[in-house]
């Protein structure tokens, strides 16, 4: 997974120790969220990275990406699915 992350961050500053941690962290948040398909864990890991800090501090993004990756009716593939679509590719 450590590898996959990498190559999708190529210009990514973060040095492997930094990035595991992150990736550990992620991997156990989406366990919790029943995302469990490591094509889906991988997205969510790279959700991380998709915004600057000031739109993550956003109110709306994040109580889109909360409501959406809680939403247990849908299965893990239609949450990240309407995340990437009508979060990450609309961003400002």
């Amino acid at each position: 997974m450590m590898r996959q992350v990498r190559y999708k961050l190529k210009d990514s500053t973060l040095s492997d120790q930094e990035l595991l941690y992150i990736v550990e962290e992620c991997v156990e948040i989406a366990k919790k969220l029943q995302i469990y398909e490591e094509k889906n864990i991988l997205r969510f890991i790279l959700l991380q990275f998709a915004f600057s800090r000031e739109q993550l501090e956003s109110n709306l993004i994040r109580d889109a990406f909360t409501n959406t990756l809680t939403h247990q009716a849908w299965d893990e593939d239609k949450r990240l699915d309407f995340i990437y679509k009508n979060i990450v590719n609309r961003k400002q």
